[in-house]
């Protein structure tokens, strides 16, 4: 779903928000920039490019280890558009533990990547760095783990 400004955004998914909890119980999100990234990686279940489109500024930096830098939203979603051609359509985010000064927020988290039915595919480790300008965010890396395919971590 479309957010029409940033209020509206950050009230349609308070409710998908409260299953982001800490690990270590510690309630999570607690600032505005905290808010602002739980709301993204919310909003990457239901479709990744419509996250990417409603929550990153035009200008947005996007690395991870291992890729390319994407520079401004077009080139955020050109990398989403081949992630979820060749990975997923859907990333469910587990917050392992998070902090944040001001803008930036840093998050520990699990990403599993989901079937279009809603099964694991696969889990990978993931520590991001976002900084949010507003209600929306304008750079983020991600220094990411060794996937494990759900056959094997199931198993």
């Amino acid at each position: 779903m479309a957010r029409s400004d940033a209020a509206d955004g950050l009230a349609v998914t308070a409710a998908a928000v409260s299953d982001l909890r800490t690990a270590l119980g510690r309630p999570w999100p607690v600032s505005h920039a905290e808010r602002v990234v739980a709301n993204f990686l919310s909003a990457r279940r239901g479709d990744m490019l419509a996250a990417v489109d409603d929550w990153l500024t035009p200008n947005c930096v996007w690395s991870s280890s291992g890729s390319w830098i994407a520079h401004g939203k077009e080139a955020c979603l050109d990398r989403v558009e081949v992630f979820t051609q060749t990975v997923s359509t859907h990333v469910d985010s587990i917050v392992i533990r998070s902090a944040s000064i001001g803008s930036v927020v840093c998050v520990e988290r699990v990403d599993v990547s989901l079937s279009p039915s809603g099964n694991p595919m696969s889990w990978v480790d993931a520590c991001g760095a976002f900084r949010v300008r507003g209600s929306r965010i304008e750079a983020w890396h991600d220094s990411l783990g060794v996937t494990v395919p759900a056959h094997r971590a199931l198993s």
